[in-house]
């Protein structure tokens, strides 16, 4: 993962184990494969993938493929429905069930 630009590495420590999971099974690893793996290996599996990528094509072709530098805005908008997410479920689990 070191030898990806910091935007790059940025872009993919942003994903969830789950979304890593998906994109490595749909790149033709297994399941099983896939599944075996911790978190720092799935990144690096993925960076792995980009550094290829990005040899073989180019940034812009990594770009056209979802894989880019949030801006700022964006990050913020990513805090902002974070710590909406985290208000509801803290709210959900003091609310008493009414069952």
């Amino acid at each position: 993962m070191d030898k990806l630009p910091p935007e790059f590495q940025q872009a993919i420590a942003k994903n969830s184990t789950e979304n890593l999971h998906k994109k490595l099974v749909n790149l033709g690893f297994s399941v099983e494969e896939v599944e075996g793996m911790d978190r720092k290996v799935l990144l690096d599996r993925h960076a792995e993938l980009q550094l290829a990528a990005t040899k073989e094509e180019g940034p812009a072709a990594i770009e056209q493929r979802g894989y880019r530098p949030l801006s700022e805005v964006e990050v913020q908008l990513e805090r902002e429905r974070i710590q909406l997410e985290r208000q509801r479920l803290d709210r959900d689990a003091t609310e008493p069930t009414t069952e």
